[in-house]
């Protein structure tokens, strides 16, 4: 015998609308619901007392069928559920309990039999009150007179009686009546498609509360009827919409299911009373270090404070040659580790960087060009500036309290380039595959040994304000003047660019070194170079050293003439014993490959 009492009575409590909290039950058996493209499992569950086929996991329990951990006999205690009236072939809808979230006690393993004596519950015994789910309140007739009015512009009544409220979490196709009632946290603009099979237009919208998220599209006539009236932010009882598998190609909802407004589709919008405490955004951040071990093209939530935007530019598509508006900009976090986002379109235009604001971004896509990661929004992205959430406070807080910070720039370019595969090639190699030429940078890795140091001008003074780096003018008064800044200052720091000559057996290249990456070399900081009343000794010690450089490669414009320029993008350090290593084993391939020819 087994000392885990169940929670005896607790089915048949649940069944009728009451709340019960935490209730011990047993599962007696698993099956996958027939159909769809989402894999959706009952299960038969007992309280000791009673049996219950008409419960369901959600998808996100799915893992515990496939890895057996929810096997027949299993005691669990149920977290967190709700229950849903779902329409059924007989004259009465049943109601179902859905699984939202549940601790294993003890396998099915431990247990090995069923406990007590359960008998099944009676339509009757389950259906004798409402299902505990939330209600619209009472419409009064005029209300529901002037809703009924104005069906043709997408607001639908509920004839004046309540109306049930189904959790989005609980959705599926199986399901032909419901009503949701939902906060909506994106709207996308109005976008029109013209192809061989026709031409529309549409608009997205992303459904919240508080069992999870959904999104909603409106095609032709339905966006025309509800884009005016939906706003974001603004919470709507909707129904009469179907629902379908997401294409996960276009959406970063977590939800397997999406739905599509009709002809049918009513919308109503909820006073204060109903609103009541209905939740905002839900954010899954990640911290900015950690992006560059996420694969391209997925969606994440990220927070920063933006320490610098770059000036509004314009980029033509390819294959529509629509001119788009972008701005990229710099986020840092906690972790140390710095991104670059590109913004497009109205968030582009409107985005002020003046006061260092913490941005939050629901869905930012991650992007990767040459080995770096940047992020970039999307139709499905939500951004806000200075969010009035915890994290928020604390990332801004944790920044004011930053100075001469240092942060790793995930998007730097590293790793492959041009070249076989994205791997080293010979500095010949720039030349004979003709780098730079075209209307794009290109990026390459060599190895390289610092042969010359070009002039002995390695520094310039910088505008002391964070992130700036203009050269200042010297006023001959003691200040000195930032012309981006325009503002004045009485002392500014130091920075260097070193051009150098780097070589190998096959060639020469002049490279021009930026701060980071010539500090990496010379061993010292730019301060002590500038201070320097002749060329610091650090230079001499730097010649003849070998790295792998990582280089950037344009062909630019001087006084109407074109010349190629290279500048370092990245260094890294020889480990011989393991390039050693690489070779032997090369060589190794080589031979083996010679004696069976």
């Amino acid at each position: 015998m087994t000392d885990i009492k169940l929670s005896e009575g607790s089915l048949k409590a649940i069944m009728s609308g009451e709340d019960v909290q935490n209730p011990v039950m047993q599962i007696l058996g698993t099956k996958k619901i027939p159909g769809g493209n989402t894999e959706r499992y009952r299960v038969l569950i007992s309280d000791g007392v009673n049996i219950n086929s008409f419960a369901m996991l959600a998808t996100q329990l799915n893992d515990l069928i496939v890895n057996g951990s929810l096997c027949e006999f299993t005691i669990v205690q149920i977290k967190r559920h709700i229950v849903s009236g779902v329409a059924s072939n007989s004259a009465m809808n049943r109601s179902v309990m859905i699984i939202l979230e549940l601790d294993i006690i003890k396998t099915g393993t431990e247990i090995g039999f069923k406990i007590g004596n359960p008998q099944s519950l009676t339509a009757d015994s389950s259906s004798t009150q409402q299902p505990a789910v939330v209600a619209k309140p009472q419409t009064n007739g005029s209300s529901t007179a002037a809703a009924s009015g104005n069906r043709t512009n997408g607001i639908g009544g509920a004839g004046g009686s309540a109306t049930q409220t189904h959790p989005i979490v609980s959705l599926s196709p199986y399901q032909n009546k419901w009503t949701i009632k939902a906060r909506v946290t994106n709207k996308t603009p109005i976008r029109e498609w013209n192809n061989a099979r026709g031409s529309g237009k549409l608009f997205s919208i992303d459904l919240l509360d508080d069992s999870g998220e959904i999104r909603a599209t409106m095609f032709n006539a339905e966006c025309d009827r509800f884009h005016d009236m939906i706003e974001k932010d603004k919470v709507y009882f909707i129904s009469n919409c179907t629902l379908k598998p997401a294409n996960k190609k276009f959406s970063s909802i977590n939800n397997d299911y999406e739905m599509s407004f009709t002809h049918a589709t009513t919308v109503i919008p909820c006073n204060e009373e109903e609103v009541g405490d209905m939740p905002s955004v839900k954010y899954t951040f990640v911290p900015l270090k950690s992006i560059v071990e996420i694969s391209p093209d997925e969606n994440i939530d990220v927070l920063g404070v933006c320490i610098d935007a770059a000036e509004l530019s314009s980029v033509t598509g390819k294959t529509n040659q629509k001119t788009y508006t972008k701005r990229d900009i710099t986020l840092v976090d906690q972790s140390q580790a710095s991104v670059t986002m590109t913004l497009w379109g109205k968030d582009a235009e409107t985005f002020d960087a003046s006061n260092k604001p913490v941005v939050a971004v629901k869905a930012a896509r991650v992007q990767e060009f040459q080995g770096g990661k940047t992020l970039s929004l999307s139709m499905s992205s939500v951004l806000s500036l200075n969010p009035d959430i915890p994290e928020g406070h604390k990332l801004q807080g944790w920044y004011s309290n930053q100075s001469n910070t240092k942060f790793e720039p995930v998007s730097q370019r590293t790793g492959g380039g041009a070249g076989a595969g994205g791997n080293m090639i010979l500095i010949r190699e720039i030349q004979d595959q003709q780098l730079g030429m075209g209307d794009k940078a290109d990026y390459c890795s060599v190895r390289g040994i610092i042969q010359v140091f070009r002039g002995s001008n390695t520094t310039y003074k910088a505008c002391p304000s964070q992130d700036c780096n203009k050269k200042v003018i010297d006023q001959n008064n003691g200040m000195y003047r930032c012309e981006k800044c325009a503002k004045e200052y009485n002392t500014f720091n130091y920075r260097l660019i070193l051009p150098v000559m780097i070589g190998d057996w096959t060639n020469s290249v002049w490279v021009t070194l930026f701060q980071a990456e010539a500090e990496s070399i010379l061993g010292v900081t730019a301060q002590d170079v500038g201070e320097s009343t002749e060329d610091h000794p650090s230079l001499k010690k730097a010649l003849f050293s070998q790295y792998a450089f990582r280089l950037r490669a344009k062909m630019e414009h001087y006084n109407d003439e074109k010349k190629l320029k290279i500048t370092c993008a990245g260094i890294k350090k020889i480990d011989h014993l393991d390039l050693s290593k690489k070779f032997i084993a090369e060589i190794k391939e080589l031979a083996g490959l010679g004696s069976a020819n």
